[in-house]
């Protein structure tokens, strides 16, 4: 009955410690764990002050050692809503040879919704198919999303300072610019599927020198 009793205790103590670990960790995903661990040089648990250091993140396959195919993908992005001074942040895959190598494999964006000093984001070729953004981005400038699978553009509406947007080979049918997007100086949205282009009336006079090039073809 003793021995019986040592070992239950045993096993709660192993799962206690185990769920512990388990709560402490921030960042969920082990591969973007041991990338912010290195950007960081940190020695110990990560925590949210660690992050709050986190300035840039380059996480693409492009950045990777060896062979693409062999890149472990990003499962989750949890933990990266505490990167709350970060200001670049590239996550984007690979095309090889006319193949794709994807860099993540998540349909969870929410820790990185309005993060606020994100100002150079890069999703691109990694089959994102929706982005529910619903926080504003105050200083995001620069958004590439090409080869990706987005068909709806609403997330716009979360980002004024935007001056440069790239679309290319998406399932886009509609383009609607909101009309805060005043600073919008590059656009292009080829290889889409576009039925109908919507302008703020100051993109609409294109090309000037002083406006936005924009690329439908």
């Amino acid at each position: 009955m003793k021995k019986l009793i040592i070992i239950i205790l045993s096993v709660n103590i192993i799962l206690g410690s185990f769920m512990a670990v388990a709560q402490s960790t921030i960042i969920s995903d082990p591969f973007l764990y041991s990338l912010i661990d290195r950007m960081i040089r940190n020695s110990g648990e990560l925590n949210k002050e660690h992050l709050q250091k986190l300035l840039e993140l380059d996480a693409s396959i492009g950045n990777s050692a060896g062979r693409p195919e062999r890149r472990q993908v990003i499962q989750s992005l949890e933990g990266l809503q505490y990167a709350l001074n970060i200001t670049s942040l590239n996550l984007s895959g690979l095309i090889l040879n006319q193949n794709e190598f994807i860099s993540l494999e998540t349909k969870d964006f929410s820790p990185l919704d309005g993060l606020p000093e994100l100002g150079f984001l890069d999703l691109s070729v990694n089959r994102v198919a929706h982005l529910p953004f619903k926080r504003e981005f105050p200083k995001l400038k620069h958004l590439l999303l090409n080869h990706n699978q987005l068909s709806d553009l609403t997330f716009l509406h979360f980002m004024p300072a935007l001056v440069y947007l790239n679309l290319d080979n998406n399932m886009v049918s509609n383009i609607t610019i909101p009309d805060h997007l005043t600073k919008l100086r590059f656009l292009s949205a080829a290889s889409n599927q576009l039925m109908t282009i919507s302008l703020p009336h100051r993109l609409v006079r294109w090309p000037r020198k002083t406006g936005p090039d924009v690329k439908l073809n």
